[in-house]
């Protein structure tokens, strides 16, 4: 019988993109090469079969939704982010609670478009390529809040981050370190 997608986590790099999300695909394959050879000839039914074996592997996806922007969690700044730049994709069909299938690949995100027509639901879309096999497996632990900052981050006091207050030991758009907290 089949599946009903209802459930979807779709996670991209640390953003969960499930509420940002109507579709999400993703397609490993492997070349074929030919290995056809006389001896491929099967005297029974007086006919050459063509042989093949498995090449390369690759895989690419796409996701596609609803636009949105404003925390590193939405889709438009996580999308910008990763855009040119490696980072893991995880697509759970079935939900993300613990033992439900998933799938897990790190790869290289090619494109992302957004926004559309005067009027229209802002829409976006993006496209990966895999560097990495795509691995299938379940879910080992149930996503849930992101993690406090670390002991040692204080906010960043440079004029790019004080508005967003970004909590880190260097800061992120410069890389400086962080001014020492006042007492």
């Amino acid at each position: 019988m089949a599946d009903i997608l209802k459930n979807v986590r779709f996670f991209a790099g640390a953003a969960d993109m499930t509420g940002q999300a109507n579709k999400v695909e993703i397609s490993p394959e492997a070349e074929e090469k030919d290995v056809t050879t006389f001896g491929s000839y099967d005297p029974a039914t007086d006919r050459v079969w063509k042989q093949v074996v498995a090449g390369l592997k690759s895989s690419k996806g796409n996701a596609s939704g609803f636009w949105q922007a404003g925390d590193p969690g939405l889709v438009d700044d996580a999308a910008w982010a990763a855009l040119g730049g490696m980072s893991a994709w995880t697509i759970c069909p079935r939900g993300a609670a613990v033992g439900d299938p998933a799938y897990v690949t790190r790869a290289l995100q090619g494109s992302y478009q957004l926004l559309g027509a005067p009027g229209d639901i802002a829409p976006w879309s993006a496209a990966w390529s895999s560097s990495y096999p795509v691995g299938r497996g379940v879910v080992l632990h149930p996503p849930g809040p992101p993690a406090p900052p670390p002991a040692t981050a204080r906010p960043c006091n440079c004029r790019r981050c004080r508005p967003a207050g970004n909590w880190s030991p260097r800061c992120t758009c410069c890389r400086s370190p962080a001014p020492p907290r006042r007492r």
